[in-house]
């Protein structure tokens, strides 16, 4: 788990499946964005993005990770995200 999500969650309180299910949207959502870097800043706002999705019930880690691609991609960028085969993991880069 990333320094971005323990900061994240210090106030906040998930049972341990969800805490693996939470790891594994953030987890998931970094390594579509291409993790390697992404600004600190960046990896909170995911941190807290997914965070107030499962404060409002959503465990589904495919959804949470849609759910923040959505809102933090360029539409071209959205649909390389989506569209990503499991062998190719990052996001090619705007130009």
């Amino acid at each position: 788990m990333g320094i971005a999500l323990e900061m994240s969650w210090r106030d906040t309180a998930f049972d341990p499946d969800t805490l693996q299910i939470l790891c594994q949207a953030y987890d998931n959502t970094l390594l579509r964005l291409g993790d390697s870097g992404q600004p600190r800043i960046v990896k909170e706002v995911i941190a807290e993005r997914i965070i107030a999705l499962a404060s409002r019930g959503e465990r589904n880690p495919d959804r949470l990770c849609a759910e923040v691609l959505s809102r933090a991609l360029t539409p071209a960028r959205r649909s390389a995200a989506f569209a990503m085969s499991a062998g190719s993991r990052r996001l090619p880069i705007d130009r």
